[in-house]
């Protein structure tokens, strides 16, 4: 399987259960929320590859920094979408979304028994915070 296909997977098994879970939702609302919910995961996945990357001395991303708010938090949330989140909600626009081609997507690569979507954001999130505590309880920033 390549790895495009694999993502198409990912995509329509996420779309079709989230259809089945909020059944109210119309086609705009659903879009949208997965749009920027993906987009944030797929973003996690990437900033956890980066922040690897410098744990282990093989290569720093810079990182955007903003202040434009009095929350360190905020400006730190805002850099994190700018740089992470914005790509990938332009890239899963134009391949998944762009003239309702999520609809093909379905069609073609729909699976019943098989749950990649909910694999794939569980395994990103729980790898996630995985990755943030180990390091906090490691330098000691944990709580700070």
């Amino acid at each position: 399987m390549k790895i495009r296909n694999i993502y198409y997977v990912i995509w329509s098994d996420i779309i079709v259960a989230f259809r089945k879970r909020s059944p109210e939702l119309n086609e705009g609302e659903v879009n949208t929320k997965l749009l920027i919910f993906v987009s944030t995961v797929n973003a996690m996945s990437i900033w956890v590859v980066g922040y690897l990357f410098k744990i282990f001395g093989i290569f720093e991303f810079e990182q955007l920094q903003i202040n434009i708010f009095h929350l360190k938090g905020l400006d730190n949330s805002l850099s994190f979408f700018i740089q992470y989140v914005s790509p990938f909600f332009v890239i899963n626009y134009f391949l998944i979304f762009y003239k309702k081609r999520y609809r093909l997507l379905i069609d073609k690569y729909q699976s019943k028994k098989n749950r990649y979507g909910d694999l794939y954001i569980l395994s990103v999130v729980i790898f996630t915070a995985i990755i943030v505590f180990a390091w906090g309880f490691y330098t000691g920033n944990i709580f700070k």
